[in-house]
């Protein structure tokens, strides 16, 4: 069965904790990033450098693909980040949940809470 990618949605890995929503439309195209979902830990509930985002047009996920290729890279806060294109998996379930607010920061998590 071949691989099929979403067509408005990219994968980001290594992005930095100090990462905001803010910064990474500022960093993608202000009118490309629709909405960002924080991928967290299962176990801890804390963001561990990745996230998904879905964006405005198939023509922006292919350029911002291409762009961090190049030799600049897609950065945030300085900090070269690594762009993928989201394979569609069958037991998916939608990631967007388009009830709920855009979080601006990602979660840091139960056990982090709890240092005192």
């Amino acid at each position: 069965k071949p691989k099929v990618y979403y067509k408005d949605r990219i994968f980001l890995r290594r992005v930095p904790l100090t990462a905001t929503f803010t910064k990474i439309k500022k960093s993608l195209g202000e009118d490309k990033v629709r909405e960002l979902v924080w991928l967290v830990d299962k176990e801890s509930g804390a963001f561990y450098g990745s996230c998904v985002v879905l964006l405005a047009s198939p023509s922006d996920v292919k350029q911002i693909v291409d762009r961090s290729l190049s030799q600049g890279g897609v950065k945030v806060d300085k900090k070269r980040i690594k762009v993928a294109e989201v394979f569609q998996k069958d037991d998916e379930d939608e990631i967007f949940n388009h009830s709920s607010p855009q979080k601006e920061y990602p979660p840091i998590g139960a056990a982090m809470l709890n240092t005192q």
